[in-house]
């Protein structure tokens, strides 16, 4: 679906669920930074973040731990409220990716290091 052109809102008809409804009113938020085409991970992203725990790939890349999302906030040096305002153009960004499983990786750099929006800080 594609959202009206003047509007920015999707048309639903009048006997839409509810759940379609809150979906479709949240897909509208990411669409100008994706674009106007809002990936499936995002989607995926958008409701883990609304959550109170996200589950965070581990450095194995195949598992993952649940953490409160103020730990993860920290972990990328932000706030929980930065993050949730955030984290599209994180994604957007290729700094937070995110599993079909709802577990959020951090992009690394090739030192195994988070990358903080360019390049990572090796310390050196």
């Amino acid at each position: 679906m594609i959202p009206h052109p003047q509007t920015g809102r999707f048309d639903l008809k009048a006997f839409a669920p509810s759940e379609t409804v809150v979906f479709f009113a949240q897909m509208e938020e990411p669409f100008p930074v994706y674009g106007g085409r809002v990936p499936e991970s995002a989607a995926l992203l958008d409701e883990v973040m609304r959550g109170d725990q996200i589950g965070l790939m581990n450095p194995d890349g195949e598992t993952g731990s649940l953490i409160p999302i103020a730990e993860f906030a920290q972990t990328v040096g932000v706030s929980v409220e930065e993050l949730r305002l955030h984290h599209r153009h994180l994604h957007a960004d290729g700094l937070l990716g995110i599993t079909q499983q709802g577990l959020i990786s951090l992009a690394m750099d090739s030192w195994g290091l988070p990358l903080s929006g360019g390049y990572a800080d090796t310390g050196s």
